[in-house]
């Protein structure tokens, strides 16, 4: 590992390293799936 390099951890163990599209790619698929979410956890605007 060297400074600038992403992977993916889980509790402090590293578990893959990724390449930088790779690592983008999924970074774009969080950020969707967690605007996914917060849009089903709002309160319904039903009248």
């Amino acid at each position: 590992m060297y400074e600038g390099d992403y992977l993916i951890a889980h509790t402090g163990y590293a578990i893959e390293k990724l390449d930088i599209e790779e690592a983008k790619e999924r970074l774009k698929l969080w950020e969707e799936y967690l605007a996914y979410l917060k849009l089903e956890t709002q309160p319904s605007q039903a009248q």
